[in-house]
């Protein structure tokens, strides 16, 4: 069985130890496949992180301030009610990006609990709860739409300094 190992950015599946009889390549394949789709809910990411820190269910639940059923449900995906500050407390004892539980994106790096020095301000948390409240395809959007409003903002400001670059050069 492959095992799955953290590098950063993507995961890295080991290959298990020779043995006399050779797993089939399709088994293999497939082994991976699972593994990285696996990894497509917010459910699975957390089971997956608590799994790597070798934490069990009701571990992880007496660092986050929740029940151990509260975990199991999470990871099940029949509960996707996870208020901000279990979200920022379920992200200090993985020791992952929030971002990454919700969305499966690691750009943000490995730790990120917002500004103010580790904490979040009520706006993001509340923020945070509306988020944990969208469907998937929701999410997407969200995500497609920030994505514009940067893109966006990053062509107003080349506009802006070619603007002000041009205007300096005039005086």
């Amino acid at each position: 069985m492959l095992a799955p190992t953290s590098t950063g950015n993507a995961p890295v599946f080991s290959l298990p130890a020779p043995s006399k009889q050779a797993p089939e390549v399709g088994n293999l394949v497939e082994e991976v496949v699972d593994k990285e789709n696996q990894m497509n809910t917010m459910g699975s990411r957390i089971k997956a992180r608590r799994l790597e820190l070798r934490l069990s269910q009701k571990q992880l639940a007496q660092k986050v301030g929740v029940t151990r059923q509260t975990v199991s449900a999470w990871e099940h995906g029949t509960s996707r009610d996870i208020t901000g500050v279990h979200l920022e407390a379920l992200g200090r004892a993985l020791t992952v990006a929030t971002r990454w539980i919700v969305t499966g994106d690691r750009q943000s790096g490995t730790i990120d609990y917002g500004k103010n020095g580790g904490e979040i301000s009520e706006k993001q948390k509340v923020l945070m709860d509306q988020i944990l409240r969208l469907t998937d395809d929701e999410v997407e959007q969200t995500l497609a739409f920030v994505s514009r409003l940067e893109e966006e903002q990053r062509e107003l400001y080349e506009k802006l300094r070619a603007r002000f670059e041009s205007a300096a050069k005039k005086h």
